[in-house]
């Protein structure tokens, strides 16, 4: 399984959320939260003086089972590489971080079989398969201005900020595969966009406005190109329920 992050405020102190409860090296292998463990204590060390790293590795086995088109099965992997700056710990400010992900698909992917018309597997989807597509950078910044409250600047990875809920998101690794329930199509927003977000959370709705380079950054780098083509302004608004219980 990846290990994905978010960020969150949480009992008026601001925080990062990497799953990085350390275990002991010494213990056994199957109950590490991490492969490697707590590299003698070095991985808690750097923790604390505000650098993460999270490396992953996730390999699929997928195939059509019936219908149209190539039925073979095939094997893909995705790498990812992510590198969290706190900012207060290394002696900026508070509520301040700076995000570095790097990912790398390998292999073979079944998307497009089938007739299909989204992706059945977003992890292999992007930021691509083939050549150099197969590999690509995002790099953003996350001010915290209240627990609520967060601005993102950068170029930002979309399927990163679909991990609201425990149905959508997940990176098209954990959860759910298919484009639909990782991150729905709007036919608005672009996978990778530079630009920037301010986003706002509580128990009872999300709002998110946004305004970002109108082309699609999946597979470029650099600033030699932005804004050609105008910009775009996003807005939504969802009311969260809790049917029988259940936050949705």
């Amino acid at each position: 399984m990846i290990c994905f992050h978010s960020l969150f405020a949480q009992d008026g102190e601001l925080q990062a959320s990497v799953d990085t409860n350390y275990v002991d090296d010494g213990q056994a292998l199957k109950e590490r939260k991490t492969l490697t463990g707590n590299w003698g204590g070095l991985r808690t060390d750097l923790k604390e003086n505000g650098f993460i790293f999270k490396a992953s590795l996730t390999n699929f086995y997928q195939g059509m089972v019936n219908g149209d088109g190539n039925n073979d099965f095939e094997f893909g992997s995705k790498f990812g590489f992510t590198t969290i700056l706190n900012g207060e710990k290394i002696g900026l400010w508070k509520g301040f971080f700076a995000i570095a992900r790097m990912e790398y698909n390998m292999g073979q992917s079944v998307n497009g079989r089938g007739g299909t018309l989204l992706p059945v597997n977003m992890a292999l989807y992007l930021p691509g398969i083939d050549g150099a597509d197969r590999w690509d950078m995002n790099f953003y910044f996350i001010q915290f201005l209240s627990q609520t409250d967060k601005v993102v600047f950068g170029k930002i990875n979309n399927i990163d900020l679909s991990n609201f809920s425990t149905f959508n998101g997940g990176l098209g690794v954990r959860n759910f595969y298919h484009n639909a329930m990782v991150s729905p199509p709007n036919a608005i927003t672009v996978p990778y966009v530079f630009g920037a977000y301010y986003m706002s959370s509580n128990e009872n709705r999300d709002l998110t406005l946004a305004f970002y380079d109108a082309n699609s950054r999946v597979n470029k780098m650099g600033f030699g190109d932005l804004f050609e083509d105008g910009v775009t302004f996003f807005g939504s608004y969802n009311f969260v329920t809790h049917f029988f219980g259940k936050k949705g």
